[in-house]
Parts: structure tokens; sequence; C-alpha cells
């Protein structure tokens, strides 16, 4: 992985992010949502995978700020167990 993990991976459940097209990947901690139909992620992570952000389909969403425009791009996501880094 080109990125270290950020907060504390002993005691959460990680996940990497990778890009099909690009090869490109990101570790981060995170929870996530099983009945969720989306996800979402901080713009530079989009920069870290390689995305072109605004090239993706545009929709605007709510958020705590307001409205704003989202981009839906293709992200395979892959979960670790917290100690014992084994991909589940």
């Amino acid at each position: 992985m080109p990125q270290k993990p950020f907060g504390n991976a002993n005691s959460h459940w990680y996940h990497c992010l990778e890009v099909p097209h690009t090869g490109k990947a990101h570790r981060a901690v995170g929870i996530v949502d099983t009945g969720a139909d989306e996800c979402a992620m901080p713009a530079f992570v989009a920069k870290i995978l390689g995305h072109n952000l605004s090239a993706g389909k545009t929709k605007q969403i709510k958020t705590g700020n307001g409205i704003t425009n989202a981009y839906s791009h293709t992200t395979r996501l892959e979960i670790f167990h917290p100690t014992t880094d084994k991909l589940l």
C-alpha cells in the first residue's frame, strides 16, 4: 500500500479503497455502513486514488455545511481485521 493507515488500526476496523482503472489504493480507519447504497469520502482521498474528481457523475447532496456537489466513481472497498491485518 502506498499510504500508511491513519488513526489507531489496532482498535478500529479499517478498509482499503482501490480504484480498478488506476491501480492506486489507500488504507484508512473507518466505519462501514452495511446498509448504505453509497459511501462518501473526502476529496483528498480521490486525489490519492488518482480520480479526476469532477469527471464523475455529479449530483447535489446535503451536508452539515449545506448543499454541495458530489461525484460518483467506481472504487473497490476491502475490509481488514484490526489486529491481524487479514483481509476479511
